[in-house]
């Protein structure tokens, strides 16, 4: 689960860099513009720390360097990362309130439709496939 989080992470910030590319996107955005791939790729994977560790976020973060990018992504679920990975959450936990919510925040800031996390998901999937 945790490479595939990673993947699904990268994938998703090239797909809003290529949005950001062809103008279809208004809005910088911090937690979009600041993180490169292996940032990307390790907040995907720390995100599900807190279930592996079997502690609250807030304790693991403490013990981690650049605490505050991680706390916004992790703990407090903002920025594109953090957004898609509330989603992945509320999915795997079948919890689907609000979950239209968080998908009109990633399309209207970041221009990633249902379709696109789809495709996303889709190609983790194949990734993870392709290492096991």
């Amino acid at each position: 689960k945790a490479a595939f989080r990673g993947k699904f992470a990268e994938l998703l910030l090239a797909k809003y860099a290529e949005n950001k590319k062809q103008n279809l996107v208004e809005n910088n955005t911090f937690f979009a513009d600041n993180i490169n791939n292996e940032t990307a790729f390790m907040l995907g994977t720390f995100s599900l720390l807190s279930l592996l560790l079997n502690r609250p976020m807030n304790e693991i973060l403490i013990h981690l360097p650049n605490n505050e990018l991680m706390q916004k992504v992790l703990q407090e679920n903002q920025g594109l990362i953090g957004t898609a990975i509330k989603i992945l959450d509320k999915l795997y936990s079948k919890n689907y309130d609000n979950i239209f919510a968080y998908f009109d925040i990633l399309k209207t800031t970041y221009n990633i439709s249902e379709f696109d996390f789809l495709s996303m998901q889709l190609q983790a999937f194949d990734f993870i496939n392709q290492i096991h």
